[in-house]
């Protein structure tokens, strides 16, 4: 299925028929049940189902950012010593 758009005021991901997304004529196009689409509601999985869609450009964008944020985290957790926090022991 191809990506559609968040539906906010029904809090659905909406998912559309590939053919009917990109111009493609498909046979079996009139017997389809999904040719208009379907409605996936955020509250099936919230992990999964997220107001951007993962399978869009604009979640692989907003991605690689919290992936450069976690490599900025990691820097400062070995600059600054959080990295080896085994600290056992009244002495230490």
């Amino acid at each position: 299925m191809a990506c559609g758009r968040y539906e906010k005021d029904r809090n659905t991901l909406k998912k559309r028929c590939p053919a009917k997304q990109y111009g493609i004529t498909c046979e079996g196009q009139a017997q389809c049940p999904v040719a208009q689409g379907i409605r996936i509601p955020l509250s099936e999985d919230h992990r999964i189902f997220t107001p951007i869609d993962r399978a869009s450009y604009k979640w692989k964008r907003e991605y690689n950012k919290r992936t450069a944020v976690e490599r900025v985290n990691s820097r400062l957790d070995v600059m600054f010593g959080f990295e080896r926090h085994t600290i056992r022991g009244l002495k230490k």
